[in-house]
């Protein structure tokens, strides 16, 4: 597992959201509700916007027609897997920072997930601290390359005593 420094979590969503002017919303695919019900409280606190829905088919669909800024997925989506949401939203103009969830959350999953391009690997059971740190990056990754927080660093994530 790595270890990182976190700062207040609630500095950091709070810094996400005023600088990027908008209220930061991500897409959940997982068929577990219990990853529903355990992110939903979690964005609520946040006042982030979250999205839900079971299966890869849809959240497809959901990607084309919306802009999704970031993509929390489950690992396994039967009958397909993480890998197939990289392939698919690979040529979108404002491609999605993708974040895979697995209780298998290892070294090997990480490094595949980076060298796919995805984001970061949430480790479940989901702990606040991580989930508010991982979406706040991804959601800045995502603004930063699309111009929508241009200007935005570290220090203004974590506060200007960093």
């Amino acid at each position: 597992m790595r270890a990182f420094p976190i700062a207040d979590h609630h500095s950091i969503a709070g810094a996400v959201r005023a600088a990027s002017g908008q209220k930061p919303a991500a897409l959940l695919v997982s068929p577990d509700y219990h990853d529903a019900a355990t992110l939903q409280p979690i964005f609520d606190r946040q006042q982030w916007k979250l999205y839900t829905t079971e299966t890869l088919v849809s959240a497809l669909r959901l990607v084309h027609e919306e802009s999704i800024p970031v993509i929390v997925s489950e690992r396994d989506l039967p009958p397909y897997d993480w890998r197939l949401l990289f392939e698919q939203t690979r040529d979108l103009t404002h491609r999605p920072s993708i974040v895979v969830a697995s209780s298998l959350a290892d070294e090997y999953l990480w490094s595949e997930v980076l060298n796919l391009g995805g984001h970061d690997v949430l480790a479940k059971p989901f702990r606040e601290a991580e989930v508010v740190h991982v979406l706040s990056h991804a959601w800045r990754q995502r603004h930063t390359e699309t111009d929508g927080m241009k200007g935005v660093g570290w220090a203004d994530l974590v506060g200007r005593s960093a």
